[in-house]
């Protein structure tokens, strides 16, 4: 990509804008699933911060083995995002991604509504942030596959490109 070829009056289209925040609401739901992953290692290798947040007072930690699981299942999830935006995974089948990703906002929305029901600061604040992050997994399902959407970005002075 040649920086000196860029337009700096070039309009950007509707649909530019709309892969673009599609593309921002993916990354923001995978950089979201992969903390915490990293917050579950944490508690597995005996981290405590937080944990009492999270689980409740009196309620045991789970032990390690059943705390590594937590790691790999979020895990599973940033890759799952990942692979429906079209970062990785183009050899699998699509049909992985567009119903791991409908399974998770099925999953955030029942997360959501029991920490509602629960009625505590921090289950209200938990189940809100789960709502919201349900809506951004929504986002990534609904968006057109990466072979059914140009991914072309016009940079330069391209004989193919048409000034509108």
């Amino acid at each position: 990509m040649d920086i000196r070829n860029i337009r700096p009056n070039s309009k950007v289209k509707g649909s530019d804008m709309k892969t673009s925040l599609v593309r921002s609401t993916g990354y923001l739901a995978a950089a979201i699933w992969a903390a915490m992953a990293a917050m579950q290692a944490y508690w597995a290798f005996g981290g405590a911060w937080g944990v009492r947040a999270v689980l409740g007072e009196g309620n045991p930690v789970p032990p390690p083995l059943v705390l590594w699981l937590a790691v790999v299942v979020p895990l599973a999830a940033a890759l799952i995002v990942l692979g429906r935006m079209g970062v990785w995974g183009r050899r699998m089948p699509g049909w992985i991604f567009r119903w791991g990703a409908w399974a998770m906002t099925v999953v955030l929305v029942l997360v959501s509504i029991l920490n509602f029901v629960g009625g505590s600061s921090w289950e209200l604040l938990l189940g809100a942030f789960a709502l919201f992050f349900a809506l951004l997994c929504t986002i990534v399902a609904v968006q057109k596959p990466p072979s059914a959407r140009s991914e072309r970005i016009v940079v330069g002075n391209d004989p193919a490109e048409k000034e509108e």
